[in-house]
């Protein structure tokens, strides 16, 4: 049986890298040529920024947005900056 060549391919959790996500191709060539290669990244800027980027406009903004919905990556972050206010 042929060994595997990538770690990625073992694991069923979605990766964190640009390339790997289900953005259009258009999206994910604009954020990898102003050297953006991980959607942790993409998570911790805003939609000024973003919009500051060659080739990202509005439409972008929002299917980024939807992709960093999806991931899990999203989740973990969000929860830590924005914690729940403890009932006393």
């Amino acid at each position: 049986m042929p060994r595997r060549r990538f770690e990625w391919e073992r694991t069923k959790t979605p990766s964190e890298l640009v390339i790997r996500s289900s953005l259009p191709r258009w999206i994910i060539t604009a954020l990898r040529q102003n050297g953006i290669k991980r959607m942790s990244l993409l998570s911790t800027l805003s939609d000024e920024q973003l919009l500051k980027i060659p080739g990202i406009g509005k439409r972008a903004v929002a299917l980024i947005r939807k992709e960093l919905r999806h991931l899990p990556i999203r989740q973990v972050q969000a929860s830590e900056q924005n914690p729940e206010p403890k009932s006393f």
